[in-house]
């Protein structure tokens, strides 16, 4: 079995305006002729820098460009991470926050955090996401309770199946 992973950064959407939109993609070769595209994406959440209408239309762009581009033709698994310092328990309430989901949701992604990140005296925001478009539940995601830092670190492991591990079924007489 094969330790490493073949993978290449995807400049066309690693967006880098510092304290504005900070992003790397790259994208991993799974198979033959299959890729997966992870992003990487940090929102900042302090003012005049923190414009959630301008991340709002950067993600729509990015995602429009994934559709479009003919380098990501051979990816349709998407997995974005990132501090977007966005609090989705919010999206009832705040509208740049509800069209931010609505997003993610008109694209065919998920969000797999679904719980506070950040819990501070009588409040807690869900400001770090995890969102995929992949259609498996072999995966685990969740949140460390930890105290390393103001936030909870977030987590996602994807299962994959070893092809090489499958065992022939017994016959029978």
């Amino acid at each position: 079995m094969e330790n490493s992973f073949s993978f290449e950064p995807v400049e066309c959407i690693s967006i880098f305006i510092p304290r504005v939109f900070e992003s790397q993609f790259i994208k991993v070769k799974t198979g033959k002729n299959k890729y997966i595209l992870v992003g990487n994406i940090y929102r900042p959440n302090s003012a005049p820098y923190a414009n959630i209408k301008y991340f709002n239309q950067t993600i729509s762009d990015i995602f429009s460009k994934i559709k479009s581009d003919p380098n990501l033709k051979n990816v349709n698994e998407v997995i974005l991470a990132g501090d977007m310092n966005i609090n989705l328990l919010n999206h009832t309430n705040h509208i740049d926050t509800g069209l931010y989901l609505d997003t993610l949701l008109e694209n065919s992604f998920l969000p797999l955090i679904t719980l506070p990140t950040r819990i501070a005296g009588s409040s807690a925001t869900l400001l770090d996401h995890i969102v995929t478009n992949i259609a498996d539940d072999a995966y685990d995601s969740g949140i460390i309770l930890s105290d390393i830092s103001d936030t909870f670190p977030v987590f996602y492991l994807r299962h994959f199946k070893d092809k090489s591990a499958q065992v022939n079924p017994v016959k029978t007489f």
